[in-house]
């Protein structure tokens, strides 16, 4: 048997599918097809019980329920949780989360790991949880425009988008670049003369923004932060542990209140003016910040059992 790893990640859907593919760059990178049918499942276990000596699960893919129990138990197997604390009012994320943590419970697991470090904190002794820094290596010298970047959706309550742009009102910015556009936002953007434009992905929103916003009520994926700093745009952020280890970037790119129309605008009108100082932290801030990340990713790789 080869000592190699699959992770196995929704290609079109997941958003932390960029970060997944360069910090699990030695690993082969997959996905599982929704029409796939039960004999096509056992023949894709037969293939990785063969091939590989691990897998890895990222996120939620209904398919994932079918594949792990016939995954030999002679394979490490993991699985990767993106699911915020706040996530959890919502019954659905509540119940995925913990059904990954029952199927650790019954040893169909040797490791789960998580990249929201409040769920880290909460149970990680209960589980074993190791806490993920996933990183990411995209550049574009696209030229900036004087508009202002949401990232998140307007149909998602928890992505704060109203509250986001309603900030952007009591800024100068007469132009915003969004994923989506219902015609709520339309009627919103009429009523206080802002010009609406939506972006097919968000990698180009983020590339032509002079500052992006992610300000999402239950979690952010950090990844776009790192991808828009990376490429010489600033980003807030809402509450959030990324930043805790530089005070300077904190105060200055995160919300001490996520839903605060006041303090985002508060944020947007400043910023700029901090723009040199803030790049100087946040180099030094990136550079540990990847030495980190490589180091969790090959302790996750590494880590042999459940604990349990």
């Amino acid at each position: 048997m080869n000592e190699k790893t699959i992770v196995f990640i929704d290609k079109e859907k997941c958003s932390f599918f960029e970060a997944v593919k360069y910090s699990f760059k030695d690993c082969t990178i997959s996905s599982i097809s929704d029409n796939i049918t039960p004999p096509e499942i056992e023949k894709l276990a037969t293939q990785i019980n063969k091939d590989y000596s691990q897998v890895i699960f990222f996120d939620y893919v209904y398919n994932f329920n079918l594949l792990l129990p016939i995954i030999s138990k002679k394979l490490k197997r993991k699985w990767i949780v993106t699911s915020s604390l706040p996530a959890f009012f919502d019954q659905t994320a509540y119940n995925l989360f913990f059904q990954v943590m029952e199927y650790y419970e019954r040893n169909l697991l040797d490791v789960v790991g998580v990249v929201d470090y409040d769920v880290y904190l909460t149970f990680k002794e209960k589980y074993n949880l190791k806490y993920l820094k996933l990183d990411i290596d995209l550049k574009n010298n696209s030229e900036k425009e004087d508009v202002i970047g949401i990232i998140g959706y307007d149909y998602l309550n928890s992505d704060n988008f109203f509250n986001q742009l309603s900030a952007v009102t009591l800024t100068d910015y007469k132009k915003v670049l969004v994923l989506n556009e219902m015609n709520v936002t339309k009627q919103f953007a009429k009523q206080f003369d802002l010009i609406i434009e939506k972006e097919e992905s968000v990698y180009k929103l983020i590339d032509r923004s002079k500052i992006n916003l992610s300000v999402g009520l239950f979690s952010i994926c950090y990844p776009y932060f790192l991808y828009s700093m990376d490429n010489d745009t600033i980003c807030l952020l809402g509450n959030t542990h990324l930043l805790d280890d530089n005070k300077y970037l904190k105060d200055n790119l995160v919300l001490n209140s996520d839903d605060s129309i006041d303090e985002i605008s508060f944020k947007i009108n400043n910023v700029l003016k901090n723009k040199s100082d803030i790049f100087k932290e946040y180099k030094s801030f990136r550079k540990q910040y990847s030495i980190d990340s490589k180091k969790s990713i090959e302790e996750f790789l590494e880590e042999k059992e459940n604990k349990n």
